[in-house]
């Protein structure tokens, strides 16, 4: 029962929005029924938003809880969670309640100069794994990789005064600074439209799927 009450608030909610987008604004004599109902809808959405942010914070809460009672691995770092966690809740409310010099200080202290920090740290990390996988994927064993090697070397060259002076002798649309610009205004740019367009397709299949309740994660046993 409570599996199909779920299935149909979610389908309902996604059917609401659905026709007041295809609906036209004026259908004969009258006014598209669902459009002044649209703010009410929305700002419905974002008061069940706040509880759901407030239950997944629970859950996050009792998951460290549970790994730090029965001493899990890594329940040290649970710790920190918490300690993370409360520092910052008493940093935002005194910044916000009470905005001393001191609440100032310490909202400064943990968001400005630690969050953030730590928010490039882990960027920086990610842009280590890109490098990692743009070396592994640059292997020449197929085709395919030989075209990307020499695009990226092309490119890579295009960028720098030494891929000028390569080439300032031949012409100019064979000049490696304009064979670059080429490969990233136009190819580049193709591809990427190709790829986002994917992407959007698999959204819009995605969000099907999940208005019609077929993700197997949306089964409440």
């Amino acid at each position: 029962m409570r599996g199909f009450v779920i299935k149909m608030l979610t389908f309902l909610a996604g059917l609401f929005y659905f026709l007041e987008f295809i609906l036209p604004a004026k259908i004969g004599r009258y006014n598209n029924p669902l459009t002044p109902y649209i703010q009410p809808v929305g700002e419905f959405l974002i008061v069940f938003w706040g509880f759901a942010i407030g239950v997944g914070a629970l859950s996050l809460m009792v998951s460290h809880y549970r790994k730090i009672k029965f001493k899990r691995p890594g329940w040290a770092y649970s710790i920190v969670f918490f300690i993370a966690m409360l520092a910052m809740m008493i940093a935002v409310y005194l910044n916000s309640t009470r905005p001393t010099p001191k609440a100032r200080f310490m909202y400064e202290l943990l968001f400005t100069h630690m969050y953030m920090p730590l928010g490039a740290t882990i960027f920086s990390l990610l842009a280590l794994f890109m490098a990692s996988a743009a070396y592994r994927g640059m292997k020449v064993r197929t085709l395919e990789g030989a075209v990307m090697v020499l695009s990226a070397i092309i490119v890579m060259l295009g960028q720098v005064p030494i891929g000028l002076w390569l080439t300032h002798k031949l012409p100019t649309r064979v000049q490696l600074p304009r064979i670059s610009a080429w490969i990233l205004n136009v190819a580049n740019t193709a591809a990427y439209r190709a790829v986002i367009f994917g992407i959007a397709i698999g959204a819009i299949a995605m969000a099907i799927r999940v208005w019609l309740s077929l993700e197997k994660e949306m089964e409440v046993k």
